[in-house]
């Protein structure tokens, strides 16, 4: 699906964003919690072959490009909850730079 090709209704899986949370367990340590941070729309496609075999020969393996609304308050520092699967953000791309959608390249935990 080409970027101009992209519509409103494409958006058809529900993803969270979490953000990591450290919590002073009182032990001299901490302990991590997930904060929900937003709920939106998405379109959740795995690569495809090629793309995982290109994704191989770089740092991490992507795994799913996530497609979503453009919003400024995502980062790589949050976690995508997909159903029962968590992903990774890699990378964020806007897509035309026209802050209208962005692409995540995200890694599944297994």
């Amino acid at each position: 699906m080409s970027p101009t090709a992209l519509k409103i209704g494409d958006l058809r899986h529900r993803i969270l964003f979490q953000a990591e949370i450290p919590v002073d367990d009182q032990h001299h340590g901490h302990t991590i919690i997930w904060k929900d941070v937003a709920t939106v729309w998405a379109l959740v496609e795995p690569v495809s072959g090629r793309e995982f075999f290109y994704s191989q020969q770089l740092k991490n393996t992507i795994t799913h490009k996530i497609k979503i609304r453009f919003r400024s308050d995502i980062n790589v520092e949050l976690r995508i909850v997909f159903g029962t699967r968590i992903m990774k953000i890699e990378s964020m791309i806007n897509i035309q730079e026209g802050d209208r959608f962005m692409e995540l390249r995200c890694i599944e935990d297994m």
